[in-house]
């Protein structure tokens, strides 16, 4: 059970590094899906299935919080380094074209 856990967190860490909140809703789908086949595969009950999916929802969500705090924390350097760049790529997508 460590292991999806686990997954879940840094999984989250990443979505909140990069996507808005609403990539939760699709994220907790996904993960209900990945869950339940688990759970059938390993002939685990209802309720043990139910238990790693609800741990794995917090923590998805817990490290959705936390990656979205570095974004924050981070997203003010970012900003100054486009600013410093000279060039109209300032939204970094394709720095490499002019």
């Amino acid at each position: 059970m460590l292991t999806p856990l686990c997954v879940s967190l840094l999984g989250g860490a990443l979505l909140g590094l990069r996507f808005k909140v609403l990539i939760l809703v699709p994220a907790l789908l996904i993960l209900a899906a990945l869950t339940t086949v688990t759970g059938l595969i390993q002939s685990d009950g209802v309720a043990w299935s139910g238990l790693t999916f609800l741990a794995s929802a917090v923590l998805l969500e817990t490290g959705y919080l936390g990656g979205l705090c570095v974004r924050q924390f981070f997203q003010p350097a970012l900003s100054k380094e486009d600013a410093a760049q000279p060039g109209p790529h300032k939204s970094g997508l394709l720095p490499f074209i002019k």
